[in-house]
């Protein structure tokens, strides 16, 4: 009797072994791009067993196509994620974007229903290899090339130079090297491009051959045209002086390995700036971000600069003390360069940006002002949850051009460190204007703390940047000083964190509010005087 009961109990837990068992299903399992407009498309993973599900994304050579995140499911409390792996618990379900990033080269034969992308999903469960299938309905036919050499200052060839292709001045599509005589010739899709040319122990030069990507010349690559494109590069004279750090994605810390580094003169505050400052003195050095995320930028003497990056998909960003993004330059720090820095690293948040939409303009600055268009950047913020969705330089004659915009309604930011932001009218981009034309933005060009007034009474400002990750500056004003309490809470009235409980003087004041630790959403922040309570709603975005 022993031996059959134990048989008995052995085949109960061998069945239920056998019968507990997870099961992926992907639903929809066929996408398409449909147009230049909708670069974005998602799916869902669902466990369909009754034990818990782990895959992952398997990483090959189609993958390089797309940008590919997930979120989490229907309960977001028994789903675990990271940048390319997940676990689903039973009956749950994980829902994973895909964002395109290779619209520039797709061609005739990527809409041919016999061509078609496919990534590979592992699951353990009993299938375990997944296929999600992409196709596309749009593509650019349309080629040119472009050619150019590559010289020193004694006009001698520079040999295996990095020539970089930046679409739009942002996204950067390929990268070739120079041959023995210093030249270089290559087939592009149709698009605006800057070129840039790096090699080592030279400084990094864009087409125009100037040091300031801003203000590099835009190259028209069109159907059969061929374009040329010479660099004079000089030698780096001093190496005492030099910055050099990593791209991180700030979400999932990851290296970034598609970008570019600007180093500029002056400091993140007006005294800075009027001392040092971009804007009296423009100094810029850059680099070209290498395989690895790394780059090294050497400066010509010691003195403050401030370092932004740019990376294809990426919202600029900033250094700063926190270790956070800093799409503004209003969260930026400065860095006094003195020696040979290192580790000093930049972080970014994705952009959202991957519509069709266009916006282009001018910045229009005082005619008597001494001051020029270097340094400024362009900014498009959704109205309807004041979300940055994409950017751009503007050029040295003012103008600017946004590309890759959702449709939605929009106004244009113009920001030059250490000055008051300027903003345009709001605009729409939909199926019937996917192109906004001649916006125009007047930059009021007075330092931020000129003329200065204290305030009749007691106001406190929207924070900024918002949405933000993870800090943010919250700002407020007092007729006279006095004590301040500054505490944040949740949607449940929780406190979350205190950041302020001290005397402030009267005038603006600022305080710097870090959210890290927190989950993503929205939060009240209270500003209490022993006369007034203030509050204002804030977005955290991770």
């Amino acid at each position: 009797m022993y031996k059959y009961l134990s048989f008995i109990i052995i085949l109960g837990v061998c069945c239920a072994e056998v019968f507990a068992q997870p099961k992926l299903r992907i639903e929809p399992n066929n996408l398409v791009f449909d147009n230049i407009y909708s670069k974005y498309v998602s799916t869902y993973l669902i466990n369909d067993g009754n034990f818990p599900l782990f895959g992952g994304i398997k990483k090959d050579e189609n993958n390089s196509k797309f940008i590919i995140n997930f979120e989490n499911g229907k309960d977001s409390s028994v789903v675990s994620v990271s940048l390319d792996s997940f676990f689903i618990e039973p009956g749950d379900s994980l829902k994973m974007n895909i964002f395109l990033t290779h619209a520039y080269n797709l061609d005739a034969q990527d809409t041919n229903q016999t061509k078609i992308d496919t990534i590979k999903i592992y699951a353990a469960d009993m299938i375990g290899l997944y296929n999600l299938y992409i196709s596309y309905g749009f593509f650019n036919n349309d080629r040119g090339s472009c050619s150019g050499l590559v010289l020193d200052e004694n006009s001698n060839p520079i040999k295996e130079a990095e020539i970089s292709f930046l679409v739009d001045g942002v996204y950067s599509l390929k990268t070739v090297l120079t041959d023995f005589e210093g030249r270089f010739s290559t087939i592009l899709p149709a698009g605006n491009y800057i070129l840039a040319a790096q090699k080592k122990d030279y400084q990094t030069l864009f087409s125009g051959n100037t040091f300031d990507p801003f203000f590099a010349k835009q190259i028209q690559i069109f159907n059969g045209v061929i374009e040329f494109v010479d660099f004079t590069l000089p030698k780096v004279a001093d190496t005492t002086f030099s910055v050099s750090g990593t791209l991180m994605d700030s979400m999932y810390n990851v290296k970034i390995n598609k970008g570019v580094v600007v180093v500029r003169r002056g400091g993140s505050t007006p005294t800075l700036l009027k001392q040092n400052g971009i804007t009296e003195k423009s100094s810029t050095f850059s680099a070209i971000v290498d395989s690895n995320g790394n780059y090294k930028v050497y400066v010509d003497d010691s003195t403050y600069y401030m370092i932004q990056g740019y990376a294809g998909y990426y919202l600029p960003t900033y250094y700063n003390e926190l270790f956070g993004p800093s799409i503004m330059w209003q969260q930026a720090d400065s860095l006094f360069i003195n020696s040979d820095l290192q580790n000093i690293n930049l972080y970014f948040m994705r952009d959202s940006s991957y519509g069709g939409g266009v916006a282009d303009g001018k910045v229009i600055i005082p005619p008597n002002s001494n001051y020029g268009f270097d340094a400024i950047s362009v900014y498009a913020q959704a109205s309807q949850n004041s979300y940055i969705y994409s950017y751009n330089f503007v050029r040295e004659d003012g103008s600017f051009e946004i590309s890759n915009l959702p449709f939605g309604e929009y106004k244009i930011i113009a920001q030059k460190p250490g000055f008051m932001d300027a903003g345009s009218q709001s605009f729409e981009i939909n199926q019937f204007n996917p192109v906004q034309k001649q916006i125009e933005i007047q930059l009021s060009i007075s330092d931020i703390d000129d003329d200065e007034k204290i305030p009749d009474e007691l106001e406190l400002f929207q924070n900024f940047p918002n949405p933000f990750n993870p800090a943010t500056t919250i700002s407020f004003s007092l007729p006279f000083a006095q004590a301040v309490r500054i505490k944040i809470f949740n949607l449940l009235g929780e406190q979350v964190a205190s950041i302020g409980n001290q005397q402030f003087s009267s005038g603006l004041n600022k305080v710097v509010f870090n959210a890290k630790g927190l989950a993503s959403g929205i939060y009240i922040v209270t500003l209490e005087t022993q006369s007034a309570l203030l509050s204002q709603k804030i977005a955290l975005l991770k």
